[in-house]
Formats: structure tokens, C-alpha cells, sequence
């Protein structure tokens, strides 16, 4: 396996021949923990590609403001609690239009006075409307053509989920802008942010927001202290544009628009090389973190390779007690879900009972005939009634549910990066090598919504007794019998839904530790398979390490 040695530009020419060298390095060597970062550098080889530049930034750092600034009109939701919940793209076209597309790949158009309602933590919480992403066509995106602009969530916050959220989708961005606050710059979150998206984004801006709450003198002194530390904590001099939406606006948005869009969108072509060639960069490096370890262990002497080897080996001794882990945390969820499934919705046997009563007095007056033709109403009309009553009731289970399922995925993600940190320290106190790290990238399952289903409510004919029990002589005794009936068919129904929501969640928590296991499985057995590698191929080892050397020294 040879990497062509090209003679122009490193990416124009040999992008997609450096992309397949490491594609065959990955799969040769089965490193299935960078597959997601090889399909983001994938989608971005495309040369129609459209450049997602991306405002990324702690929560409260101002980015949908800015957003909002940019387009000239309030569309990407502002509040003084952490707002953006979803991931929200806007991009040129002829007229304004709002696309919300799901996790299960329903596409659906929306009002755009209702973007609230499904991209806000308030609106749409713990995303238990299993959006997808936002996307907004807007004729004010015109002047940019090719550019795609997106309000992430912020980090940082309470909600978990939207870090997570931000983090996943990171690998797509083309360009940064990462927004922090006058009112607290620079922290180290903002410093781990800001080398994240160099290693991914061609062009890193940081954008100094609410400038305006600074003299002119503070923001002087604020931008020299800026420059000073980043160049001391990361060694990079990163562009700095200021920003405020309270003062000066249309002189920062210029400065911002002519400095960062206008050159972005008249150099697509080059901006994508950019970003794909630091993709590409970030790909190799961790490639060859991983194929180093394996050299390493074939060139260990036999005793320093076999300790190597047990040290790898240890962790997959306590996969079955990292299992028991994962399983005992599934239980406590399933058992934690159904208690909290009948907290909701056990009382609300209170409220719908007496409404059902009072229509059923109003309804029965109604009705004629025989018992038998009675009795089919009073089954059609307590069955309509109560799917009437309880559907809105199963919809607002939905919010619960996904938060149990939050729950769970927190559980799983600190079991999954507590043996992720502690592999780690192992890999380095055995070789001195430090393993570039690998997040664990789930697949959200989604929350079906849980029907009523009403079964018969009469478990015997009355027809063979409607000629020897006229309604004349039975009817009081009748209505007594049907309005004692609404109060246990309440209950059953509620006692359902309790139990097929619980189902539900056991389902997709099942899902998430399945996850959280094969994830593990998979990191353990490529580390092993690598430390294990046979010291026969260890000349083929140190060709392919050297090799991605040279890729990298082409691509820095």
C-alpha cells in the first residue's frame, strides 16, 4: 500500500487519493472507531457540498442574536434561559420557508412564527418531538450563495443533551465562528471548544460578543489579553472581530460580513479544500495513534509485549462486570420509568371518571330500543369517550418518556467514558502513547407514540335476554351498571397506558445499553487485535505509520 506523493496543491490534487489511502488504512485495519469521522470527510469530498458555517459557543454567549442580526429579521429563537435545543441551518432561497426534518426522515413544513415551538428547549423539550434538524430557505441568505449558517446549541448548560447535540453535528461544520462573551472570555471550555473546531473547520474566527457592556479602552485591553492567551494556551493567533447587538450593530455585522461571508462564499471551492484537508489532517493523526500502539507492541521485547497485551486483556476481563454495570443501570430505568409512568398518570383517573359520568347522564336519555341495541350503544359511546379523554393524555407521556430515556443515556454515557478514560491510562502507563480519544456516537431511538386501545367492555351477548328483560323493567338497573363501568374501564385503560409506555422505554433503553456494550466490545477488540498485531508484519507497520506521517506533514 502506497500513498502518491503529489507535486501541487496537497489537496486539490491529492484529497481523494489521500481520503482513499486512509478509507484502506481503516479498513484493513479495521479502525471502526474513526467510521464517523471518515464519512464526515466523505460528504464533504463532494465538490456541490454546501459550506455549513457554524456559530459555536458556551450557552448565553450570544449566538442567535447574532444570527438573527445577520438575516436582518428575529427568526432563530432569543431567551434569557439556554434556548436553541436543535440544531438550526438557514440557507438562500427564492422565498421564506421553514423545514422540520425528524429522526425517522419525515420532512414537514412548518409556520415560521412556530420555529419556537420546535427548536427551543422551552418549546420543545428534552427534543421530545425527535427533530432532526431545522432547516430555514430565506431569501436574505441570497447575498451568500453556497453558505449554509447554523445556530448550534449552546454548551455548557444544564441540558446535557444539548452539548451532546452540538458535539455530534460538529464534524459537519466547513467554517467557525465561536462566540464568547465579553462577560466571561475565555474560559477553559471555550479553549477546548476553539481547538475542537481548528482540527475540523478550515477557518476558526472567534467572535468577541456583548462588547457593548466595555469601554472603548476595556475592549482594547480585552482583545490584547485575548490574543496574549490564546497565543500562550494553544499557540495559535486566531482572527478576533467584536460584536454587539445593542450598539454599533451595522458596523460589526459589516466588519463580520466582509471579513467572514463575502470571502467564504466567493471561495467555496478553496474554503471546502480548507475544511476537508483539516478533516482529513485530524483523520490521519488519529489513525496513526492507533497504528502506532500496534507498532509499539510488535516492536516491545517479548515480556514488555505480552504486558502490553495484559493490559488490554485486563480490560476485556471487566467488560462482563462494566456489563453488569450497564444492565443494573437498565433496570433501575425500567423500574424508575414505571413508577414515574403512574405518578402521571394514575391521578388523572380522578378527573376523567366524574366527566365521563356527567356526559353518560346527558348521552343515555338519548338511546332506544332493546337491551341488546343499548348495550352497543353504551360500547361505542364509553369507547369513542374514552379514546377522546386519554389520547391528549398518552401525547403528554411523551416528554416524561424521553426524559426517562435521557436518563438512561446519561447513565450509559458516564459507565462508557469512565472505562474510555481509564483504557486510556492503562494504554499510556503501559507504552507512554496517548490514544487520540474517540466519543461514543449513539443512535437516539425513537419514541413511538402509544395509541388507546380500548378493548370490549361487555364480556357476554345480551340479545338472548332482550325479550325477557324489557328496558321498561331493567333500565335503571342498566344506567347503574354502565356508570360503574366507567370507573374500572378508567382505570384498565390508564393501567395500559402505563404499562405500554413503560414498554416503550424499556424498549429503547434496551437500545441504548446494546449501544453502550457493542461500543466497548468494538473499542476492545480493535485495541486488541492492534497491541496483538503479528511481529510479522511489523515492517508492513512501520511502512504504513511512516506513511501517514508524510500524510499528515502534506496536510499541516
Amino acid at each position: 500500500m502506497t500513498l502518491p506523493c503529489p507535486k501541487t496543491d496537497p489537496v486539490q490534487e491529492t484529497g481523494p487519493s489521500i481520503l482513499e489511502f486512509l478509507r484502506q488504512i481503516i479498513e484493513k485495519f479495521r479502525l471502526t472507531a474513526l467510521a464517523p469521522t471518515l464519512r464526515a470527510c466523505d460528504s464533504l469530498a463532494r465538490s456541490d457540498v454546501i459550506l455549513d458555517l457554524a456559530v459555536l459557543g458556551q450557552f448565553k454567549s450570544g449566538k442567535s442574536s447574532l444570527l438573527n442580526a445577520l438575516l436582518g429579521f428575529d427568526l432563530f429563537p432569543v431567551s434569557a434561559l439556554p434556548a436553541t435545543a436543535v440544531i438550526t441551518r438557514a440557507s438562500a432561497g427564492p422565498e421564506l420557508q421553514v423545514l422540520v426534518h425528524y429522526l425517522d426522515d419525515r420532512v414537514e413544513s412548518i409556520s415560521p412564527s412556530k420555529i419556537d415551538e420546535y427548536v427551543t428547549e422551552t418549546g420543545n423539550p428534552q427534543n421530545h418531538r425527535q427533530v432532526a434538524v431545522v432547516d430555514v430557505v430565506t431569501p436574505a441568505m441570497n447575498r451568500w450563495p453556497g453558505v449554509r449558517i447554523v445556530d448550534t446549541p449552546g454548551l455548557g448548560s444544564i441540558h446535557r443533551h444539548n452539548t451532546e447535540t452540538t458535539r455530534s453535528w460538529m464534524p459537519n461544520l466547513a467554517v467557525a465562528l465561536v462566540a464568547v462573551s465579553a462577560e466571561r472570555p475565555l474560559s477553559e471550555e471555550d479553549c477546548q471548544l476553539l481547538t475542537e473546531a481548528r482540527s475540523l473547520a478550515g477557518r476558526v474566527v472567534l467572535l468577541l460578543t456583548k462588547v457593548d457592556v466595555l469601554t472603548a479602552q476595556e475592549r482594547s485591553q480585552m482583545i490584547g489579553f485575548l490574543q496574549q492567551s490564546l497565543q500562550e494556551k494553544l499557540g495559535v493567533n486566531y482572527p478576533i472581530l467584536e460584536f454587539s447587538t445593542r450598539q454599533n450593530t451595522a458596523h460589526y455585522l459589516s466588519r463580520l460580513q466582509e471579513q467572514v461571508l463575502r470571502p467564504v462564499s466567493e471561495n467555496r471551492v478553496a474554503e471546502r479544500e480548507l475544511a476537508l484537508k483539516r478533516k482529513l489532517l485530524s483523520l490521519a493523526r488519529s489513525s496513526r495513534d492507533y497504528l502506532q500502539l500496534a507498532l509499539q507492541s510488535a516492536e516491545h521485547a517479548e515480556s514488555d509485549r505480552q504486558r502490553l497485551c495484559q493490559a488490554v486483556s485486563v480490560e476485556f476481563q471487566q467488560t462482563n462486570l462494566l456489563r453488569d454495570e450497564l444492565v443494573a443501570a437498565e433496570l433501575r430505568m425500567q423500574q424508575l420509568a414505571r413508577s414515574t409512568l403512574e405518578q402521571q398518570l394514575k391521578p388523572c383517573q380522578e378527573l376523567v371518571t366524574p366527566t365521563l359520568v356527567h356526559r353518560l347522564q346527558q348521552a343515555m336519555p338519548q338511546w332506544s330500543g332493546r337491551l341488546s341495541r343499548q348495550t352497543q350503544l353504551a360500547e361505542n359511546w364509553l369507547r369513542e369517550q374514552l379514546v377522546l379523554e386519554l389520547d391528549p393524555i398518552s401525547r403528554q407521556v411523551g416528554p416524561t418518556a424521553s426524559a426517562l430515556v435521557d436518563q438512561a443515556e446519561d447513565r450509559y454515557r458516564r459507565v462508557v467514558e469512565a472505562f474510555r478514560d481509564r483504557l486510556r491510562r492503562t494504554i499510556h502507563d503501559s507504552t507512554g502513547l496517548t490514544i487520540s480519544p474517540v466519543n461514543w456516537v449513539l443512535d437516539r431511538p425513537q419514541l413511538p407514540r402509544v395509541p388507546v386501545v380500548v378493548g370490549q367492555l361487555f364480556m357476554f351477548s345480551w340479545e338472548m335476554l332482550s325479550w325477557i328483560l324489557p328496558m321498561w323493567l331493567i333500565g335503571g338497573v342498566f344506567q347503574r351498571h354502565v356508570k360503574r363501568r366507567i370507573s374500572w374501564e378508567v382505570e384498565k385503560n390508564l393501567s395500559r397506558l402505563v404499562s405500554d409506555w413503560t414498554e416503550v422505554v424499556r424498549k429503547a433503553v434496551a437500545l441504548l445499553r446494546t449501544q453502550a456494550e457493542d461500543w466497548v466490545q468494538t473499542e476492545l477488540t480493535m485495541l486488541n487485535r492492534l497491541v496483538d498485531h503479528p511481529t510479522s508484519d511489523l515492517a508492513e507497520l512501520r511502512q504504513v505509520v511512516r506513511q501517514l506521517h508524510e500524510c499528515e506533514t502534506q496536510l499541516s
